[in-house]
């Protein structure tokens, strides 16, 4: 089987105080998922205070993805970045660029779990048309069920953006009629776990939620989707 991605990897401690502790939780998750799934490639996303001074967040990061590597076994392979909340006044921030995934230039974005807002839209205008970021917008399945379907249609028609969905997501029509859209855009269509939680993260079932999501994809659909997985931040 071709191997599979994480592209929403959050098992990562607050980078606070002493990290080391942490260590062994992020590679016990991932050698699990890697053992009982296939998954190789991981996101780890840390996630950023803007609170705190972005210097110091940077700092942390590094620190942390420096000790997880020496630890990494093979062929695991981590890629870095830094999880955002859209928040106002986000997109006057001139150093989010040093928080986007290196090899893709993406910001990893998370919508606010609220109603829609016009400060959204300015925010996101200002990010994508001032500032011309790529924007990376996690968890979307949270967003079609959040968000009017005028709301969704718009930021579906994004140039820039890439759309990354949770595994167990899959099975829900509106999430499978929605990343159809998107694949037939060519747009990139990512899937990711996006949990948190050691426990929960151990306990789900990939594999299951694949089977049950394969029957609702045509042959092309799915390889397109698996593919887009493998290929992005490889452009």
């Amino acid at each position: 089987m071709a191997y599979l991605t994480d592209w929403n990897f959050q098992i990562i401690p607050p980078l606070v105080g002493d990290l080391s502790s942490g260590i062994s939780l992020s590679v016990s998750a991932m050698q699990t998922s890697f053992d009982r799934f296939g998954v190789r490639k991981f996101l780890l996303l840390a996630l950023y205070d803007p609170r705190l001074p972005l210097s110091l967040h940077l700092l942390k990061r590094s620190s942390y993805c420096k000790l997880l590597q020496k630890q990494l076994p093979k062929p695991l392979i981590l890629q870095t970045a830094s999880r955002t909340i859209l928040r106002e006044g986000l997109s006057g921030n001139d150093a989010l660029k040093r928080l986007c995934h290196k090899q893709s230039g993406f910001l990893p974005l998370c919508l606010p779990i609220s109603a829609y807002e016009d400060w959204i839209d300015a925010e996101l205008n200002r990010l994508l048309y001032r500032s011309h970021q790529k924007l990376l917008f996690l968890s979307f399945e949270q967003a079609l069920i959040l968000y009017t379907q005028n709301v969704i249609e718009k930021l579906l028609r994004i140039e820039h953006a890439a759309f990354e969905f949770g595994y167990r997501s899959l099975s829900d029509p509106r999430v499978v009629r929605t990343i159809k859209c998107l694949l037939n855009a060519k747009k990139p269509v990512l899937l990711g776990t996006g949990c948190n939680q050691i426990d929960k993260y151990l306990s789900d079932d990939l594999l299951c939620d694949l089977d049950a999501a394969k029957a609702l994809f045509s042959k092309p659909e799915w390889d397109a989707l698996l593919q887009s997985n493998r290929k992005f931040g490889r452009e």
